[in-house]
């Protein structure tokens, strides 16, 4: 069974239902329940993935980026009108991302 699904049945699901947890390829994001005031990724990515391009105007996204096994620091990513501003937030050790926006 997948979190998602144990979700359904959890005393926090009013709160699950205003942050919604999705199942799929994270780097591609959820676009259809977008655009995003805020994203958290919680898998390091080798580039920044797609999802950015679901934020809205201030809209922001927290991922660990870097090596799969080395260095990796912990980035924010907001938007801005159609510009993106990156701030790095520190050194970070996180699992891989996988999928067709990771390794």
């Amino acid at each position: 069974m997948m979190l998602v699904d144990k979700m359904q049945d959890h005393p926090a699901e009013e709160a699950r239902r205003r942050a919604p947890m999705v199942d799929r390829d994270a780097g591609l994001g959820w676009p259809e329940g977008g655009p995003h005031d805020a994203v958290v990724v919680a898998a390091a990515s080798p580039t920044v993935p797609a999802l950015v391009r679901q934020l809205a105007d201030r809209g922001r996204v927290i991922i660990p980026g870097g090596t799969r096994h080395g260095a990796q620091q912990l980035v924010r990513i907001r938007r801005a009108g159609p510009s993106l501003i990156e701030e790095d937030l520190g050194p970070v050790a996180f699992v891989p991302l996988v999928g067709g926006q990771g390794w």
